[in-house]
């Protein structure tokens, strides 16, 4: 193996994540309000075609960024890369209003060590905060009556670098582990407006969050062949995304308005404090069956306990409950080795639900999509060392309700991969 091609490709990768990254934005939602934001998808363009399933559906051209177990699967270097956009129109029972966004989803990069090993990295974004409410309240006193504006703002993401590796036990068991660092920054704002206005009566008190965490999650898969002339098999995967717990560096500052439209700082004793943070465990488990090259089921499940999420966040953490996710989804090839692009083009579809961690005057914010997508192979001459494909996956959904002074949001996610592998990148050839 050429050590200086893969120091070459993880050093691009990096670079190309970083730029995206720097783009990367999901559109304004005040639900990104709550614990750590809105969390990204994070099985790329393939999983987004089945409902986000995938933690018990291995895959030879893609690589499998549900279950670092699945990396076992990927006996060809592989080069990855997912982009997404998003349009929702968010709506009260008075008023709506649109937002867009996008960015990258996910870049990875996969290679075997040896023939039982394989290895992967790469970066993808794991939340982001983008969201700005107002509330205004009136205050009766014994000599006047007032109103006070309440703004509430925020802004950051947070991303993560991974690091997995999967080993295959027997042809039938294989196990991974995927180390995660989470780094970012996430920023939240509260100002007060008292009117009618006038001088040294607005203030804001802005918190910002910088993380720094290393998170590990590991997985298994096992399989069992129901029928030798097909291959067909069942199998049953499950991962564990471990917490953690450490120390969380924050600023609080408190600032005046002058009245002129500038600010003054006028408390500065929480900078660069610490305070403590823990990130809850989410379990995982999925089940599979299908005919390579022919057609696969699978179901996953997942829960996640966010009443056990502490940082600076203290306010919206109250509102946070237990969240679990349930979705069924699979693809389907026609006829791989018959005539025709067409019958050789894999077609998925899914359903996802999920009760979300976020409860809002009382009202439980749930979130369904249905998840529809096409892998669309490259054919070239050299189609016996290359795999390239091209994967297509769309989302439809809705999360929260008008209800109890709600907000509701329908959204549709439109999300583009590029997979390019080969088995000879690090091939050495040999002249006789």
């Amino acid at each position: 193996m050429n050590c200086k091609r893969i120091v070459g490709l993880m050093a691009l990768n990096c670079w190309l994540a970083y730029g995206a990254l720097a783009q990367n934005t999901t559109g304004h939602s005040p639900y990104s309000r709550f614990g750590l934001g809105d969390l990204s998808s994070q099985g790329g363009s393939r999983a987004m075609g089945m409902a986000e399933t995938g933690v018990a559906a291995p895959s030879d051209e893609n690589i499998n960024l549900l279950n670092p177990a699945l990396l076992t699967y990927n006996r060809v270097t592989n080069f990855q890369i997912d982009l997404y956009g998003q349009r929702k129109k968010m709506s009260t029972s008075s008023a709506s209003e649109t937002s867009t966004g996008g960015g990258l989803t996910n870049l990875a990069f996969s290679f075997p060590i040896t023939k039982k090993m394989t290895a992967a990295f790469g970066l993808s974004p794991y939340s982001s905060v983008d969201y700005w409410l107002n509330t205004t309240t009136v205050m009766n006193t014994a000599t006047d009556t007032a109103s006070a504006i309440y703004a509430y703002k925020g802004s950051g993401s947070l991303s993560k670098v991974f690091l997995a590796t999967g080993y295959a036990i027997t042809p039938n068991l294989s196990v991974g582990v995927q180390a995660n660092y989470l780094f970012g920054t996430l920023t939240n704002e509260s100002v007060v407006q008292i009117l009618p206005a006038s001088d040294n009566n607005s203030f804001s008190v802005n918190k910002r969050d910088y993380y720094s965490r290393i998170l590990f999650k590991p997985g298994v898969f096992y399989k069992a062949i129901i029928d030798t002339a097909s291959r067909k098999y069942i199998g049953i995967g499950a991962t564990i995304e471990l917490g953690s717990s450490g120390n969380l560096r924050y600023d609080n500052k408190i600032y005046e308005y002058d009245g002129q439209g500038g600010t003054v700082e006028i408390d500065e004793r929480s900078i660069n404090q610490k305070t403590n943070f823990t990130m809850p465990a989410t379990y995982r488990v999925g089940l599979g069956m299908g005919v390579p090259l022919k057609w696969k089921l699978a179901a996953d499940f997942s829960y996640t306990d966010w009443t056990k999420l502490k940082n600076n966040n203290t306010t919206s953490n109250s509102a946070m409950n237990a969240a679990y996710m349930a979705a069924v989804g699979g693809e389907w090839i026609p006829g791989y080795h018959k005539a025709g692009y067409w019958n050789k083009v894999t077609y998925r579809a899914g359903l996802n639900f999920q009760q979300t961690p976020i409860t809002v005057n009382g009202q439980k914010i749930n979130d369904m999509y249905v998840g529809l997508g096409m892998g669309l192979p490259i054919f070239r001459k050299e189609t016996k060392f290359m795999y390239p494909m091209v994967n297509l996956g769309l989302a439809v959904g809705q999360r929260g309700t008008t209800q109890n002074s709600g907000i509701k949001e329908n959204y549709f996610r439109i999300s583009l991969g590029f997979v390019l592998n080969d088995n000879l990148w690090f091939t050495r050839y040999k002249i006789d």
